[in-house]
């Protein structure tokens, strides 16, 4: 079962091919730019086509809540390009981390809650970028009915209907959450209505700080680890469920997968994509092991089925960004991008503001 489809950088930037087996060796290359993002963690990152990664918001430098956008423009060879700051009209989402921002099939992007200072965001807002991603307008979207309850450190992912799904996080009673909502937005307008997803098996253990990715197709969901507590201890996990929901249905099914080879280290606030050909790739968290470290290890997982698979440590030519945490990592086609995070929990622990490429 081949890993996804990768080769080697080619100076002359050759095209790689796409679901066609490992072809060649990943390599991890460290991206330089005169301009960047103020070094920042816990900030949320979406892909916007195959060539831009959109960040917005997180703790910055000086440990203050950030509520800026910067977009990465790569260039052509898939190892150089341009960060610049993103200029929003109109009054935008106050400063806050832990949210979540996905980018929907019909091109939209939606931010969803978030931790504003003691508050848990229950708010939807919607970013309306121009053609070309030098501006944008946020609107806040109007909800009709029920609402999730405000959260952060949980997971979005859009679904192939339009959907967006969110699970888990932790709401103002700082107790880790095992619910399923699904955004659904009017066409053309900042109207939407949350549908909370009611699922017939599982669900599973409550959670946050966990990684969730989109799969290829249905609406279907993938999530891996995260924190959880156990009576009043906080552990980490290294399970992998699978939710399995119909386009447009309200009901959904949570499915344990069955995973074979060595297995990842339990693990939270790390991240995750998914590859065009269906595998996806972990990198780099926090343990919660006798060392309480920061990891900087990529682990891919091969789908044999809808519900088992196989866990690999992804081989790399070269060395990996350093072991982080609550950073971000966005696909762009066949290559994943990382930005930001931090090394661990120490007084003088300054957030990156280093960008990677792995391809």
């Amino acid at each position: 079962d081949p890993l996804p489809a990768a080769s080697s950088w080619k100076a002359s930037g050759e095209k790689r091919k796409e679901n066609s087996g490992l072809i060649g060796a990943y390599s991890w290359i460290a991206m330089e730019f005169g301009l960047a993002p103020e070094g920042r963690l816990a900030h949320a990152a979406t892909g916007l086509g195959n060539d831009k990664v959109l960040i917005f918001g997180g703790v910055g430098e000086e440990r203050d809540l950030l509520n800026d956008s910067w977009v990465l423009t790569m260039d052509a060879d898939d190892v150089t390009g341009l960060w610049s700051p993103l200029r929003t009209d109109g009054a935008g989402p106050e400063p806050r981390y832990a949210h979540t921002l996905v980018t929907l099939r019909d091109g939209r992007i939606v931010m969803f809650g978030g931790i504003t200072g003691e508050n848990r965001s229950d708010e939807t807002w919607i970013l309306c970028m121009n053609e070309n991603h030098t501006g944008a307008t946020w609107k806040s979207v109007t909800i009709t009915g029920d609402r999730p309850v405000g959260r952060g450190l949980h997971s979005a992912v859009p679904l192939h209907d339009g959907r967006m799904l969110i699970f888990g996080g932790v709401a103002a009673e700082k107790q880790p959450l095992d619910d399923v909502w699904a955004l659904a937005l009017e066409p053309e307008t900042n109207s939407g209505t949350w549908t909370q997803i009611n699922t017939i098996s599982g669900p599973p253990q409550s959670r946050a700080c966990h990684s969730a990715v989109k799969m290829r197709a249905g609406g279907h969901m993938a999530v891996f680890g995260g924190l959880a507590l156990s009576g009043e201890k906080i552990v980490a996990l290294s399970d992998t469920w699978m939710l399995f929901v119909d386009i447009g249905a309200t009901t959904g099914t949570w499915t344990a997968l069955q995973a074979s080879g060595g297995a990842p280290a339990d693990r939270g606030l790390h991240s995750a994509a998914m590859w065009p050909s269906g595998h996806m790739t972990i990198f780099g968290g926090f343990s919660l092991d006798t060392s309480n470290r920061t990891l900087d290890d990529t682990w891919t997982l091969s789908l044999e089925s809808d519900v088992s698979g196989t866990w690999r440590p992804m081989d790399t030519t070269s060395a990996p960004p350093s072991a982080r945490a609550w950073h971000s990592m966005s696909l762009l086609g066949t290559k994943l991008v990382v930005f930001g995070g931090f090394g661990g929990w120490s007084a003088d622990s300054q957030p990156f503001n280093d960008t990677w490429v792995l391809l």
